[in-house]
């Protein structure tokens, strides 16, 4: 986030094959395609979290303050995860602190927004000012709701934080719970759970097909997804 350079090459020979120097700081990013970026950035006006799609080439960027909510300082409270889904063609936005989501078109259009089955609607946060630096600070770790997220076709995949109603504990100690949505209608579909390793959780997670790899620890874990199982909880 200090420096915006964007590195481009292929990896079938992992050579960096182009570098180009954008105006837009940011602090995520996700290919859109070889030319196209989707970042989470901040506004030069507020100082507070915006989405934009940036073209590497042209070093044209979109910006959409509209898009990000804010409830407290538009810094913290707008954390999350960005997510790009090829098979929607759509930019999907997770926040980490409440049970929502945010759905863009490629050019940053809003399409929806949605809930996860957590009942936190407002971040848990307790945001402080540094007196002598006029720095703004956490007082104290924040509340999770969700933790991670990944997206796969018309699914989002979200690693909840929050201990669902009907889960038992020992699973809850055991295991990291990851809840299933289809985007198309935002209905919850079901959930399964990645069971630690060594005492450690899933810190983050990708599917694949019908794979799904997560860091635990210092492992790389593989799983199998049952596609014709998932089917049977679709409408």
């Amino acid at each position: 986030g200090t420096i915006p350079i964007i590195y481009r090459g292929r990896i079938s020979d992992w050579k960096i094959e182009y570098a180009k120097k954008i105006k837009e700081y940011f602090a995520a990013a996700v290919p859109i395609d070889s030319v196209t970026l989707a970042v989470r950035s901040h506004s030069s006006i507020t100082g507070e979290s915006i989405l934009g799609i940036v073209d590497i080439q042209t070093g044209e960027t979109i910006l959409n303050p509209e898009l990000l909510i804010k409830q407290f300082d538009g810094v913290f409270d707008l954390d999350g995860q960005l997510l790009y889904g090829n098979a929607l063609g759509q930019v999907l936005y997770v926040y980490a602190y409440r049970n929502q989501y945010t759905i863009a078109d490629r050019n940053l259009g809003l399409v929806k927004r949605g809930n996860t089955i957590d009942t936190i609607s407002r971040a848990q946060l307790e945001v402080i000012t540094v007196e002598k630096s006029q720095l703004r600070k956490l007082a104290k770790p924040p509340q999770f709701v969700n933790k991670s997220s990944a997206l796969s076709g018309y699914r989002l995949y979200v690693n909840s934080a929050v201990p669902g109603k009907f889960e038992k504990d020992a699973l809850w100690r055991s295991a990291s719970i990851i809840d299933v949505y289809d985007l198309r209608d935002s209905s919850y579909l079901y959930s399964f759970c990645i069971y630690d390793i060594e005492g450690k959780k899933a810190r983050s997670f990708v599917i694949s097909g019908d794979h799904l790899y997560a860091l635990i620890g210092s492992h790389l874990f593989r799983g199998t997804l049952n596609e014709k199982r998932m089917k049977q909880y679709e409408k």
